[in-house]
């Protein structure tokens, strides 16, 4: 249920949880620069993990401790979610009113 509610294909708008707000809303130049050096941590922390049984392993949810699941469920959360923000990054890039030259 929580992979198809943050899926790219999802219709249904959410607004994000305290913890996961930005603190600003100001963009600098550098912001693509994080978003990849960020992408690559993820991808080393899962490769970390491929000799694992990733079913097996239970963790919380980082909103709130009575949400558990697998750190398998948890990485395709992750994916899926990604995928969704960088689908509303290409439609907001794609904007008129969009800054041409960021991307």
């Amino acid at each position: 249920m929580l992979i198809k509610a943050v899926a790219p294909e999802s219709k249904r708008k959410l607004k994000a949880p305290k913890i996961f707000q930005p603190s600003s809303s100001s963009v600098d130049g550098a912001i693509i620069r994080r978003f990849i050096d960020q992408q690559n941590q993820v991808i080393r922390y899962m490769k970390a993990t491929e000799d694992l049984d990733l079913g097996k392993i239970k963790i919380s949810s980082p909103v709130t401790h009575l949400i558990t699941y697998s750190l398998m469920d948890a990485y395709r959360i992750i994916i899926t979610h990604e995928k969704r923000h960088l689908l509303q990054a290409m439609r907001v890039s794609e904007m008129d009113a969009f800054p041409k030259g960021i991307c």
